[in-house]
């Protein structure tokens, strides 16, 4: 399986190193079997929305750390965007990223 998701979203910093937010994210997934398997590769694209928070930990004045994990939430194959009514995420994400201020 691979994934490529590009995401867009608004983190409202409520400590100096702690932020928070949610966003929307287009998700292109492509199961890829092995040639010896009678299935066909399969690619689609659906749109989810996700809520998360992070750390931004400075190691220096100009790069540092950031730790940031994400719930998503899958909206399916069609245009209407809905806001989840129970906190049931698809999956989670969890990213680590080196910072370099410029």
């Amino acid at each position: 399986m691979r994934q490529w998701p590009v995401t867009a979203s608004a983190w409202l910093t409520v400590l100096p190193s702690v932020y928070a937010g949610a966003g929307i994210g287009w998700y292109r997934t492509t199961l890829d079997y092995s040639d010896d398997l009678p299935y066909e590769d399969d690619t689609s694209m659906q749109t989810g929305l996700h809520v998360g928070g992070g750390l931004s930990l400075p190691m220096g004045p100009k790069y540092g750390l950031d730790l940031n994990g994400r719930y998503i939430f899958m909206q399916g194959n069609n245009d209407n965007v809905q806001l989840p009514t129970t906190f049931n995420p698809d999956f989670w994400s969890l990213s680590l990223g080196l910072v370099f201020k410029l």
